[in-house]
């Protein structure tokens, strides 16, 4: 039982076995061999780094006949299959984090080796959350923005009116706020190509009443009742004495 090691296309031919019996009586038997081997399959991916909320798509070469296509996820030899199709391609949904693929091209009587290491990352795609959804301060207080969404693969990216743009977890106060300082604060966080939705911070500038001017008689009796009046403000809800 003879057999050849690392066959390859030069190895096609007829084969020929010649048996010749005790009696010098002689059979002749011929295999014809056919070697047609699978070249090593090419592994592609619709991105490199998605996001997880997207499908990864894993496409390879396409061979005639009657070929499965068996998908691996890890390191040859020790990968894990995943999907056998008859199609050249495979779609899923990674979890986040470093993904390694393999496929091998599997025909009736022999499989290709395996493909390149194809290397995948997943990003997390942010949430925006802002720390306050709604601020009211009076005229000529601080504006103060920030999100609790944290990560030092995150960038921030703060927009609103008046031209406002700010970057980072808790971007510039806005100091000696006015009526042209209120509306809409955006925030959009990124993780590389992965954009989350816009949240929104809306703010509303409370108007200070004017300053009130105090009239009362300068000079009382002692035991007398004595009155003061405040100037009274349109916007004025109460008044504290001190």
């Amino acid at each position: 039982n003879p057999f050849i090691t690392n066959a390859d296309e030069s190895f096609n031919g007829l084969y020929i076995l010649t048996v010749t019996g005790f009696n010098n009586c002689v059979s002749v038997g011929t295999v014809l061999v056919n070697i047609r081997p699978l070249t090593n399959p090419v592994l592609l991916a619709n991105n490199n780094e998605i996001c997880d909320t997207e499908n990864l798509i894993l496409s390879t070469s396409e061979y005639t006949g009657n070929i499965e296509y068996q998908w691996y996820e890890g390191i040859y030899p020790a990968g894990i299959l995943l999907k056998t199709t008859q199609i050249p391609e495979y779609i899923l949904t990674p979890n986040v984090g470093v993904h390694f693929y393999y496929i091998i091209a599997k025909g009736p009587e022999c499989s290709s080796n395996p493909s390149a290491l194809l290397k995948v990352t997943v990003l997390k795609t942010p949430e925006a959350i802002v720390n306050n959804s709604f601020l009211s301060p009076c005229e000529g207080d601080q504006i103060i923005l920030g999100t609790p969404v944290s990560s030092a693969n995150f960038t921030y990216h703060w927009s609103g009116p008046s031209g406002y743009a700010g970057t980072g977890r808790f971007p510039a106060v806005i100091n000696n706020a006015g009526i042209n300082n209120a509306g809409d604060y955006f925030l959009v966080i990124r993780n590389g190509a992965c954009i989350s939705d816009t949240a929104v911070t809306k703010v509303v500038i409370l108007e200070r009443p004017f300053k009130p001017v105090i009239v009362g008689a300068d000079i009382f009796c002692e035991g007398v009742i004595f009155t003061l009046v405040a100037s009274s403000s349109p916007n004025a809800e109460k008044f504290e004495w001190y």
